[in-house]
């Protein structure tokens, strides 16, 4: 998973840098609430996420010499094969007896409140809209926040409450 979504970036950034520089281009990192909010098993994906703001902050500094704005999209609930592949996986007992029995109640609750969640997701024009405009407008945002992560959910607004509430306040409240 590192591989694709944290190296492949570095690659392409790495390889095409030099031509946004002459074009003066931009560039669009595609990363995921979870990036910035973890949940339950999927911590190396969320840790790919969050190397990918990382990366897009440290190459927003490093690249400002040039004008050369950078972006990221942050998506929420999108509807998409994603989390139909992460519960099939979690379901396929990738794992030993002893290590999905300690796991299987997590396991059962985390597909359980994501196919709650899956009536909140939305189209994923959502995204390449984002992309758009990051990519077209004259001051683009650093961070777009696209969709939600549940009724009354707003995924931008979760992303400040976690920045200001202490850590185990926050993750008591998102077990809520």
């Amino acid at each position: 998973m590192f591989e694709v979504n944290v190296l492949g970036v570095v690659r392409m950034c790495k390889a095409f840098i030099p031509m946004i520089r002459q074009s003066n281009g931009r560039i669009v990192n595609v990363s995921s609430i979870v990036g910035v909010v973890p949940v339950k098993c999927v911590g190396i994906y969320s840790a790919t996420k969050f190397s990918i703001e990382a990366i897009s902050d440290a190459l927003r500094v490093e690249l400002a010499e040039w004008n050369i704005s950078i972006s990221v999209i942050l998506a929420g609930l999108i509807r998409s094969e994603i989390m139909r592949r992460t519960d099939e996986a979690i379901s396929s007992k990738n794992f030993n007896d002893d290590q999905y029995n300690l796991y299987k109640n997590m396991f059962q609750e985390t597909i359980s409140f994501r196919k709650q969640r899956a009536a909140y997701s939305v189209s994923p024009q959502v995204a390449t809209d984002a992309m758009i405009h990051a990519l077209t407008n004259e001051q683009p945002e650093t961070r777009h926040f696209v969709a939600s992560l549940g009724h009354l959910r707003p995924s931008w607004l979760i992303a400040r409450i976690k920045q200001l509430l202490p850590d185990r306040l926050f993750d008591h409240l998102s077990e809520q």
